[in-house]
């Protein structure tokens, strides 16, 4: 009888941990526009950082994020990113990067 207890608590508490999941971090429609290219996709994630990272989008300090990475999802929203191209500079007889 204990067992079956702890097994109906045991489902209770999934439910609801998956209900609060649902009403705190709904599906959102995101435009993602990375490079000039623009594509639509969904996430559940929290933030911006977590929402690229759902995407498949890599980003460093260098790269420019729009809105930043930290910024809370908030409703449909758009998401730019710009990443840092290297840049060569040639002096006479040597190149720096």
């Amino acid at each position: 009888m204990k067992r079956k207890h702890l097994l109906i608590g045991g489902v209770l508490v999934f439910f609801l941990i998956v209900g609060a999941a649902l009403v705190f971090f709904p599906t959102r429609s995101l435009t993602l526009v990375v490079d000039g290219e623009s594509r639509s996709f969904s996430s559940a994630a929290p933030t911006v950082g977590w929402a690229l990272s759902d995407a498949g989008v890599s980003f460093t300090a260098a790269d420019q994020v729009q809105p930043a990475p930290e910024s809370w999802l908030a409703g449909q929203t758009t998401i730019a990113v710009n990443h840092a191209r290297p840049v060569y500079l040639y002096e006479i007889g040597r190149a720096h990067v």
